[in-house]
């Protein structure tokens, strides 16, 4: 396994999260349930990954940024037992109760949890105005950083 960030989930918000990644020289992959959202993407440099579950397998590090909690319920489901030792950064707007529920079914399959909100637009991100509030475990921010 390489040591790569994953982004899951390319709208706007996701392509920009991307785009900083790739121009601080992490190793990126991406996934997007419409491919062709990636391809500038890749021509950047990042991979592509052609499921969710490749997109995980690659990477220690997940970042969710979907449109909702019940998008990303669904994008994990049929990869959840391969986030065993990941940690997951879901960037995806909703509720406490949403947040609480699923922290408690990833940590359940063994990945570490955070949840982000982004104080920023996308023309922001990568930028000294832009910054994301995280909460969670101290471990799954410390595996975050790395």
């Amino acid at each position: 396994m390489s040591n790569c960030i994953t982004i899951i989930g390319l709208g706007a918000m996701g392509t920009a999260l991307a785009n900083a990644l790739i121009e601080a020289g992490n190793v990126t992959t991406v996934w997007n349930r419409t491919q062709a959202r990636a391809d500038t993407l890749v021509a950047r440099g990042a991979r592509r990954a052609g499921t969710v579950q490749e997109a995980i397998d690659v990477s220690d590090v997940i970042v969710l940024c979907l449109t909702d909690y019940t998008a990303a319920e669904a994008t994990l489901a049929d990869a959840a037992p391969l986030l065993a030792g990941k940690t997951v950064v879901n960037l995806t707007d909703g509720r406490p109760d949403e947040v609480r529920a699923i922290a408690g079914r990833l940590g359940g399959y063994g990945a570490l949890y955070l949840d982000g909100g982004i104080m920023a637009t996308p023309p922001m991100i990568g930028s000294s105005h832009a910054f994301i509030l995280y909460s969670g475990s101290a471990d799954a921010f410390e595996g975050a950083k790395e």
